[in-house]
């Protein structure tokens, strides 16, 4: 009976000590070849949702409630017409919670992605690099 009592002793704790370790999920997995591809914000609601072949981007707002509240607002308007395969943009985060850097993954062109739930505020693209327009050089 000793023994019963010790085995289930030892069993216990080494099920509490199994049940203490996180499992680490991870969701994040997509396919890199994928025309469209999610990437997560900081803010439980938003995703930023990207068109891995022309560049396009949208912010993707969702709730569990009204139906008013989930909306999907284009970022990034402009398409690469040249948008050769699945694959050509990715999104990288920066430590700048509203931001995303675009990168065409064939040309190494860039822009800053900022979303935003601030509809003042609002969400935008700027290309990082680009040349000032020649009336702004001549300043």
């Amino acid at each position: 009976m000793r023994r019963l009592v010790l085995l289930f002793l030892v069993a216990l704790t080494s099920l509490h000590a199994f049940a203490a370790e996180p499992i680490e999920v991870n969701y994040e997995m997509q396919r890199l070849d994928a025309r469209f591809r999610l990437f997560k914000t900081v803010n439980t609601w938003i995703f930023v949702e990207l068109d891995t072949q022309t560049g396009k981007v949208w912010q993707v707002q969702f709730s569990v409630g009204e139906k008013d509240s989930r909306t999907k607002i284009e970022i990034r308007p402009e398409a690469d017409p040249n948008g050769s395969k699945p694959g050509k943009f990715t999104l990288y985060p920066t430590k700048n919670l509203l931001n995303f850097i675009l990168l065409d993954q064939d040309t190494g062109k860039t822009w800053q992605v900022q979303w935003s739930t601030d509809k003042e505020q609002g969400s935008w693209p700027i290309e990082i690099g680009a040349a000032a327009p020649a009336a702004e050089r001549k300043r």
